[in-house]
């Protein structure tokens, strides 16, 4: 993450997404030093060398690398992209898209334990990190 001087968390206003993720990455860029920025709307965003973006909507990305490959930057070069949430074509996209996802396979086992015990517990289920070559 070093060779990139700018994060930027692509986080659209309509999203339904919590906004603790917002506070999360803030918190992360405080603590590491980076400089960084909010984007809410994809459109209107310049995609610029030495940037790592992290996007969290599946159209968003769509979008995001469609404006990278029009500019003809290298992905995991100029600049790098993550996303929210694996998927099975995200380690095939472009030779793998790094990604932030919670254990999914978890939390389905947790919510039928809490609902066959009619548990109102709150549970966390821990995040990974899949490091891939857009990065």
């Amino acid at each position: 993450m070093s060779k990139y001087q700018m994060l930027k968390l692509v986080f659209p206003d309509h999203s339904d997404f919590p906004k603790a993720i917002i506070k999360g990455f803030y918190k992360f860029c405080q603590q590491y030093a980076f400089e960084h920025e909010l984007v809410a709307d994809l459109h209107r965003e310049k995609v610029i060398k030495e940037t790592c973006y992290i996007n969290i909507i599946e159209d968003d990305l769509v979008k995001l690398l469609n404006k990278i490959i029009q500019k003809k930057l290298v992905i995991g070069t100029d600049v790098g992209v993550i996303s929210y949430n694996e998927t099975p074509l995200k380690k095939f996209i472009l030779n793998g898209i790094t990604t932030i996802s919670t254990d999914f396979e978890m939390m389905g086992r947790l919510a039928a334990e809490l609902i066959k015990n009619k548990s109102k517990d709150r549970v966390e289920v821990p995040f990974y990190l899949k490091l891939r070559p857009s990065i």
